[in-house]
């Protein structure tokens, strides 16, 4: 019993960093991210907010600079 509880501790400290910078990106509270200290089902939820969120589009790239004519 206690060492399933030290297990899931463990992942969840290591979890919280990265997915809370994911989390950031896709415009979500990086606050989400606490929900791995519970067992299985918090790292479930944030999953599944991170598949069913729309995700925000980056901006076009910028046209490529035009090139000169060579005068012939």
């Amino acid at each position: 019993m206690l060492g399933s509880l030290i297990n899931s501790l463990v992942v969840g400290a290591l979890t919280v960093w990265p997915l809370a910078r994911i989390l950031r990106r896709a415009g979500l509270s990086p606050w989400w991210s606490l929900l791995t200290f519970l067992p299985l089902v918090g790292l479930l939820a944030v999953a599944a907010v991170l598949a069913l969120k729309p995700w925000p589009t980056m901006p076009p790239p910028p046209p490529p600079p035009l090139r000169k004519q060579r005068a012939t």
